[in-house]
């Protein structure tokens, strides 16, 4: 993590914070969340609640700097907060697009195949509800304005048949939290849920709004225990301020002040604090994500985020681009080492996303886990460098080696702290003579070939027959 805010700019920050949920506050639309800030030593003008200081100081203290989240299978559990990034896929794109097809609405076998591809892609850590919105197909109080054909819960039970890898559920109203209790706790066998086992992620309304649908989700995955990503929704230049510093404030108060809410409900339930990682352009008159304008307000929310003591989210690899081309590829690989620069705990839309979020390639999935792999171990390359430099490099290859004659250090770089180490790339690393006689395959041909080799190699992983009988039924 490359720390940018001095000190004194991080106790700048949270002192605008601190004054800004005493004077200015949120307007909270669910009653009962409303009565429960009261009761912890809130003030409400109507919908208005103002924290003073000393009440959101307590309640963070509450929330835990780290979480385990565990999978069906206890090898693919995971910790947020320490150690690596978890890497999360895209979230909520309502097209598909593979290479030299158009664009089409995402339907349920869509769903199906990117659920098998997360779960073989050895680099994505979990596997989220939203990979992709299949028209026909959505929870009970939806508020995304999805087509609806049927009620139904087929999405989360595809999830916990196809993957046995952690789980990102749905937390956006209510009756989809609800929906993602109650599948969990027949996933996992458990009447009550004591471990961490579904994550919800939740948006404030900017500017400073926690609507009703979104409270009651909170609501419901707080007193369940279950971690929750409180997010702000805030977009410099549209629905926050064009100064990145004010822009700043506004996020980190939105917030901090979900994290509070959540604390008062249930003492100790973790909290991830982020932002959705857009920003406006007023140029196109439309959401950037993958512009570097703005990116910066990712590491500010990251650095405060360690300020509190508590995990960060980050956003991975955002693009506009419409297609696998240079575009999208630039993009995505300069935010994804931004993020993971930043020290952000959990990466989300970290793979698969095209235009703006609203699209999802197999392709564009595979492609991300590859920069994901390259840019971490360009990261592991230097800490390891540094570490040798640090305790004093050998010299005795060197010494040992004739001058002028041709070099081979015969050791194997596997047992050498300091060396790099390469896995087979989807990209070409060869002569021109063996891409031409491998037929001259494009990047995008490359991607596709591994997509369809780890969908030929899925296997549903094992579960229990009667949970499985009863997560179909």
């Amino acid at each position: 993590m490359t720390e940018r805010l001095t000190p004194s700019a991080r106790e700048s920050i949270h002192e605008a914070v601190l004054d800004v949920l005493a004077t200015a506050g949120m307007r909270v639309e669910h009653p009962a969340a409303r009565e429960t800030l009261i009761a912890a030593g809130g003030t409400a003008d109507g919908a208005v609640v103002t924290l003073p200081p000393a009440v959101v100081r307590d309640a963070l203290e509450s929330a835990p700097s780290s979480f385990d989240w565990r999978a069906r299978d206890p090898d693919k559990s995971v910790t947020v907060g320490e150690g690596d990034p978890v890497i999360a896929p895209t979230r909520g794109p309502r097209y598909v697009k593979r290479p030299g097809e158009t664009r089409h609405r995402a339907t349920m076998a869509d769903f199906e195949r990117l659920a098998e591809l997360v779960h073989m892609e050895p680099t994505i850590d979990v596997v989220g509800y939203d990979l992709c919105s299949p028209e026909g197909y959505s929870l009970p109080g939806n508020p995304g304005g999805f087509e609806q054909a049927e009620v139904g819960y087929e999405l989360l039970e595809t999830l916990f048949l196809t993957t046995d890898k952690p789980i990102v559920a749905t937390a956006r109203s209510g009756p989809e939290a609800a929906a993602s209790l109650e599948t969990a706790r027949t996933a996992f066998g458990a009447a009550e849920l004591t471990e961490h086992v579904v994550l919800g992620i939740l948006h404030a309304r900017s500017p400073r709004v926690f609507n009703e649908p979104m409270v009651e989700g909170l609501i419901r995955f707080a007193r369940a225990g279950q971690p929750l990503v409180v997010a702000s929704g805030a977009i410099p230049g549209a629905s926050a301020p064009h100064s990145l510093s004010e822009a700043a404030v506004q996020v980190i108060a939105e917030t901090v002040f979900g994290a509070v809410l959540v604390q008062q409900l249930t003492p100790g339930t973790p909290v991830v604090l982020g932002r959705s990682g857009t920003v406006y352009d007023p140029q196109a008159d439309a959401v950037a994500a993958g512009s570097p304008r703005g990116a910066v307000l990712q590491d500010v929310v990251v650095e405060m985020a360690d300020f509190y003591d508590l995990p960060s989210r980050g956003s991975g690899a955002g693009t506009d681009a419409k297609a696998i081309d240079y575009q999208s590829g630039a993009e995505s690989t300069a935010h994804l080492a931004q993020a993971l620069d930043s020290g952000a705990d959990l990466l989300l839309n970290a793979t698969g996303g095209l235009d703006t979020y609203a699209t999802v390639s197999p392709e564009k999935t595979v492609l991300d886990a590859e920069r994901i792999r390259a840019l971490s171990q360009g990261v592991r390359d230097e800490q390891a460098l540094l570490a040798a430099v640090e305790s004093g490099p050998s010299i005795e290859t060197v010494r040992n080696s004739q001058p002028g004659t041709p070099f081979f250090d015969d050791r194997d770089p596997a047992t050498l702290p300091d060396a790099t180490t390469f896995e087979a790339p989807i990209g070409d690393r060869g002569d021109y003579e063996s891409w031409v006689g491998a037929g001259s395959p494009t990047l995008t041909e490359r991607a596709t070939e591994r997509v369809e080799t780890l969908r030929e190699r899925y296997e549903r992983p094992p579960i229990d027959p009667e949970i499985e009988a009863a997560l179909e039924g």
